[in-house]
């Protein structure tokens, strides 16, 4: 049986809605499906303060995609690793940071409206002792 016009343009919208509000979730960082610990992420250490666990969490969540560094060598990288990026930061160095998680750059999305000010310092938190 042929589809009508009518029913091929509804298809068509309802599948461009699933996308739409499959990229806003993915945005949001929701997920879809039962999250599995991976067995290459480390449990989180005992030594690390409430907020640095949550920027750890970030970062799992939000920043590992591109910034993996626990596959191993060679392989195909997106962006560098953040093992050692604020050890002996001053503040300045935050700040720097701080402006490219939220202003994003020719590589690196923006997440000025995927991340609120509270998560970006609990990430920084954690990326000075990572």
């Amino acid at each position: 049986m042929a589809r009508s016009s009518r029913e091929a343009a509804d298809t068509m919208r309802i599948l461009k809605y699933a996308i739409v509000l499959c990229g806003a979730l993915w945005l949001a960082g929701v997920s879809l499906h039962a999250q599995t610990p991976s067995k290459a992420i480390s449990p989180p250490s005992p030594d690390l303060t409430e907020r640095q666990q949550r920027g750890r969490a970030l970062v799992i969540q939000r920043c590992s995609l591109c910034h993996l560094d626990h596959l191993p060598r060679p392989r195909t990288s997106y962006a560098p690793t953040l093992k050692g990026l604020l050890e002996n930061a001053t503040p300045d160095d935050e700040k720097a940071i701080r402006n490219y998680i939220v202003k994003g750059g020719a590589k690196m999305p923006s997440f000025q409206y995927g991340l609120r000010s509270s998560q970006i310092d609990d990430i920084i938190a954690f990326l000075k002792t990572y």
